[in-house]
């Protein structure tokens, strides 16, 4: 019976098929490093029991494979560590057939998980910190026991408001302050908007003076003095011309000696006076023409100009200390508003120092991933009298009424997952095992994440994809982080000819097997479909062109007898030839026919082997002789083939699993210790013994 690898061992999903169409790869003349042997020994990740459900991988089967992974990195005494582990007694090779039959063939997937709610709340703290630099904002006053379940509107938590209350009291006093600022900032602004409008008025009125001595000094009163002095001018001119008379009259009155002398010179006198007049007018009437009318002109025209200057200038004032007042008001405004904003915020933290539940579920404590590996400088505990940050993941309250499965798929199986996944409506089928309950649960696979995430730390090389499965059936007791085996159905064949894994083989491409006839045995090629663990499918109808070769017979028939246990008889008959050789077949060379391990894990090319085997002769494929190529399981423990280990030896391997997990930390060290396999053989043993929750001293 063939003991396959599980999908959630990370060995195993590295060596699990992708595709569907053919299982069994390409050429082997194409392959490179260890990808022959992977390929063969892909068939092992898929269930071995019927509907396609797989048994649970035992800690030691799967420390076991984790020594095969050393064998692929190819060294010898690796290959001998695992050749010990795992083969313990020789082989019975005889010849075993079983008859061709239709069946059903299930391809399902199966991973570990642990169970979590469809829907879950953070509950994160909501508080404020207290200032630039601190990220503290309070500390958990009182707290409601993880585990316990609640109701909506349950208190869960309260954190201390004692100093938000006082600082609430301070910001009430900021906030009247803040509002008187600003009321005394509303008035000035009224205040100023009246002084604006007076001096703008006067500005205006200015201007309008100025326009209209301009207009009166032109229309009227340039004329008027033009007139007056006209008019003086004319009376001078007369006066002139009287006296000139009255003058010369004297003048000649005297010297006939009808007037006296003095009177003559007086009547001169008041000659030479009017004339002084009257050319002082006419100077006066020049001067009022050529400057004194353009000057005064001149000068209301500037007085106009300083008016209107200064009108512009009152506007721009105005606007200014306008603008001025609405920038204080809203300045005022602002600080207002900060310090209502201010005292909003302490309310709203003083009502956020009360957590509530926002649903119905189970309360759990948040734990910072950082924090459980001591990679987190700062201790995020949620306990009482502990400090609380500002955003701090407190707790979450899952919701219980519908639960799923977190698992991880490898990424050689996503594709055909996320194929069927696609083709149906409601999604694939599947059924989840949990430790607590008798029977399996019912599911549904929920989506397929598109982003690959790492396996874990300790195989950060291997690519696997989150998948969420969900629970249809309401079960009470189901609480989140409960362990789970998920087994998806996949794909699913009726009615299909298929035989068993272990009795198909290839070598250059082409798969083979052996039937029984009357004439002997007979070397069959085929094509093959689907596969799990247990049945591979036999494709029906004719070749593909240019696989078969002269004298070559193709396919089986239903109720033919096949060879289930085929290596032997293809080595001897040289049916594994390859034209390459082939890095997986030289692991399985080095298993079969290379150097036993002594005691000290070094092999030393002589003596028995291990387990009783014969060393092979010439026909055994050891040195000199053709490389070979194998079935779905070559390069590794092929079942029914040259190393498959026996009931014996598996009942071994199982008693040597469970004293390890009874014996005390020391002993089990020192029966890791006792092996005969290299250092760091052990090493990987005891960090898989760690794994599984076992505790090995360094």
């Amino acid at each position: 019976m063939n003991t396959p690898l599980q999908p959630n061992d990370p060995l195993a999903a590295n060596l699990t098929p992708d595709n569907g169409d053919d299982l069994h790869g390409v050429s082997s003349r194409k392959r490179t490093g260890s990808s022959a042997l992977a390929e063969r020994l892909r068939h092992l990740d898929e269930p071995t029991h019927q509907d396609g459900e797989a048994p649970r991988a035992s800690f030691f089967r799967t420390g076991m494979m984790l020594v095969l992974g050393l064998v692929l990195a190819g060294t010898g005494a690796t290959a001998g560590g695992w050749y010990y582990l795992t083969l313990l007694s020789a082989e019975d090779t005889s010849l075993q057939f079983e008859p061709v039959e239709r069946g059903r063939l299930v391809f399902s997937v199966v991973e570990k998980g642990e169970l979590e709610a469809s829907r879950n709340t953070d509950i994160n703290c909501k508080v404020r910190a207290s200032g630039r630099g601190n990220s503290v904002a309070t500390s958990i006053k009182w707290l409601i026991d993880e585990g316990t379940r609640v109701k909506a509107g349950d208190v869960i938590c309260r954190l201390d408001d004692s100093s938000l209350k006082e600082q609430l009291k301070n910001q009430e006093i900021a906030v009247a302050s803040a509002r008187a600022g600003l009321i005394q900032a509303e008035k000035d602004v009224e205040i100023t908007a009246s002084q604006n409008e007076g001096d703008l008025e006067t500005a205006r009125n200015n201007v309008k003076l100025a326009e209209i001595d301009l207009e009166r000094y032109i229309r009227g009163e340039r004329d008027k003095l033009e007139k007056n002095i006209l008019g003086k001018l004319a009376a001078a001119e007369a006066d002139l011309l009287q006296w000139k008379d009255k003058a010369a009259y004297s003048a000649r009155m005297a010297k006939r000696g009808f007037v006296s002398r003095s009177q003559a010179q007086s009547d001169e006198y008041r000659r030479m006076t009017s004339e002084i007049t009257y050319s002082e007018l006419e100077r006066d009437y020049m001067m009022l023409l050529d400057y004194d009318s353009r000057r005064t002109i001149l000068d209301l025209q500037n007085k106009l100009e300083q008016a209107k200057t200064a009108l512009k200038v009152a506007e721009i004032s105005a606007a200014g200390k306008t603008a001025k007042a609405q920038a204080d008001y809203q300045a005022k405004l602002q600080v207002l508003q900060q310090e209502e904003s201010k005292l909003q915020d302490l309310k709203d933290d003083i009502a956020n120092c009360t957590i509530t539940a926002p649903h119905d579920g189970m309360v759990i404590y948040h734990v910072d991933e950082r924090t459980r590996f001591g990679v987190s400088t700062s201790q995020n505990i949620v306990a009482v009298n502990e400090p609380v940050r500002e955003g701090q993941r407190l707790m979450r309250i899952p919701d219980l009424s519908e639960m799923q499965v977190k698992i991880k798929v490898h990424e050689a199986l996503v594709p055909r997952l996320i194929k069927q996944q696609e083709s149906t409506a409601d999604g694939l089928p599947a059924q989840i095992k949990i430790a607590s309950l008798d029977r399996p649960l019912r599911g549904r696979v929920k989506d397929v994440s598109s982003v690959a995430s790492s396996s874990d730390w300790s195989m950060a090389d291997v690519k696997v994809y989150p998948t969420i499965v969900l629970i249809e059936e309401k079960f009470e007791g189901l609480k989140p982080g409960m362990s789970a085996e998920v087994t998806i159905k996949v794909e699913e064949l009726e009615n299909v000819l298929r035989v068993p894994v272990h009795a198909v083989l290839e070598a250059n491409g082409r798969k083979f097997c052996y039937v029984k006839t009357p004439q002997g045995i007979e070397k069959r090629i085929i094509t093959t479909g689907l596969n799990n663990s247990k049945f591979v499918e036999i494709k029906e109808g004719d070749p593909p062109a240019g696989l078969l070769k002269e004298g070559e017979v193709y396919g089986v028939k239903e109720g033919e007898l096949i060879l289930i246990n085929p290596r032997g008889l293809a080595e001897k008959r040289n049916d594994l030839h390859a034209e390459q050789r082939d890095p997986g077949e030289l692991v399985s060379a080095t298993i079969n026919n290379g150097p036993r391990p002594n005691r000290n894990g070094n092999g030393n090319g002589s003596g028995p082997a291990v387990g009783g085997r014969p060393p092979r002769g010439p026909g055994g494929n050891g040195p000199g002789q053709p490389p070979r190529e194998g079935g779905p399981n070559a390069g590794g423990p092929r079942p029914g083939g040259g190393f498959q280990p026996t009931e014996e030896q598996r009942q071994q391997m199982q008693r040597f699993h469970e004293e390890l997990r009874k014996a005390t930390p020391e002993r089990r060290k020192q029966m890791i210790d006792e092996l005969p396999v290299p250092d760091n053989v052990k090493e990987m043993i005891k960090q898989r013994t760690r794994a599984q929750g076992l505790e090995v001293p360094d």
